[in-house]
């Protein structure tokens, strides 16, 4: 279907040095992934396909394309695996995963709900050895918040540590000097 045909036309994309095609592809993908019209499994049994989203994102390194690749994969393993790509892709893919996170978390699921204070332990842990470059922290704020937003109404405070953590430490940055970055 159409991921077969986004696979082997990001290959395609890969080998020419196609940036522009290899985010399309990447798009796409994760479009595709998360309307649930792939078979990620089988995606995943591809290596193929794991091969050049890696490439991609070596040749994308430090821009959108590499963000492009880290949604696409978030989307493609899913939770929790995504959480598995921190280490494995650099700063603007971990910005992809962490956007991914954010869209994966925001629903009333409650087998996906279960996963979320496992889920905001990793994002905490993530939040205190990670640079505070303002690209970053706005995508872990932002599915931190998904995370509290998804899991709140089912928990009392003191219920559960992870968001009591999240929680205190989102009050504790609204009373933090905003810094804008000089151009």
């Amino acid at each position: 279907g159409g991921a077969q045909l986004m696979s082997v036309t990001l290959q395609m994309a890969v080998r020419c040095q196609d940036t522009s095609t290899a985010e399309s592809c990447c798009k796409i993908l994760s479009a595709l992934t998360k309307v649930g019209r792939v078979d990620c499994e089988h995606l995943l049994r591809s290596g193929d396909l794991l091969s050049s989203l890696q490439a991609a994102a070596q040749m994308g390194s430090g821009g959108q394309l590499e963000e492009d690749v880290g949604q696409s994969l978030g989307f493609i393993l899913g939770l929790p695996e995504a959480l598995q790509l921190f280490d494995r892709v650099g700063q603007r893919g971990v910005r992809g995963v962490l956007l991914t996170i954010k869209e994966l978390c925001t629903t009333e699921d409650l087998e996906a709900i279960r996963q979320l204070p496992a889920i905001m332990g990793e994002l905490l842990q993530l939040q205190k050895k990670s640079p505070r470059n303002a690209i970053f922290l706005s995508a872990l704020l932002q599915a931190l918040g998904a995370c509290c937003s998804s899991l709140a109404p089912h928990c009392n405070p003191g219920d559960c540590a992870p968001l009591d953590e999240t929680i205190k430490m989102l009050v504790s940055r609204l009373y933090e000097p905003v810094q804008i970055p000089e151009e």
